[in-house]
């Protein structure tokens, strides 16, 4: 049985998905769909954009295995209060290869320059101080970014990224 990723079904379970806290719901959930379809609707539904899969700049390890590549699992707008106030959204990205594992010997402070290739819209995204990045369990890392910076990232790319989204089947 194949799962259409495109159905109202697959969205609408996506959502569910992603409302429940663990990030490992929707790391098994893409694992089990291989689609980026239902991340791809949320952003463009809320309007914020993140790269759906982020690629590390000239690999060599890149012949042997799937480069070091992190796919965007799971979207989960906060609010802060304290020393950060307003609202966040956090961004979870997971290294999906079942052998290659790399996320530990990643730096933090060398993450935003070494992964910067936005693949789905073939160009470069730009990090910088407004980004906050912390690994988590699974081979997955956090990026936390205020909404404005999000909303304004879509404004930025809105007309390529609906253009791939139709090029690539995306009907919703």
């Amino acid at each position: 049985m194949t799962l259409n990723p495109n159905s109202e079904v697959i969205l609408r379970y996506s959502e569910v998905v992603g409302r429940i806290s663990p990030f490992i719901y929707s790391r098994n959930f893409y694992l089990f769909l291989q689609s980026n379809i239902p991340i791809a609707h949320h952003l463009l539904i809320r309007e914020i954009y993140m790269p759906l899969i982020l690629d590390k700049d000239e690999d060599e390890d890149s012949f042997l295995f799937d480069n070091h590549r992190l796919h965007l699992v799971k979207i989960n707008p906060i609010k802060s209060f304290g020393k950060e106030n307003g609202e966040f959204i956090e961004f979870y990205y997971s290294n999906l290869n079942p052998i290659y594992h790399f996320i530990d010997s990643i730096k933090m402070t060398s993450f935003s320059k070494e992964f910067s290739k936005d693949i789905f819209l073939d160009k470069d995204f730009k990090f910088d101080d407004n980004y906050s990045f912390e690994k988590k369990l699974h081979e997955t890392i956090k990026i936390k970014v205020s909404k404005n910076i999000a909303k304004q990232n879509f404004k930025d790319v809105k007309w390529k990224y609906r253009y791939k989204l139709y090029r690539n089947k995306f009907t919703h």
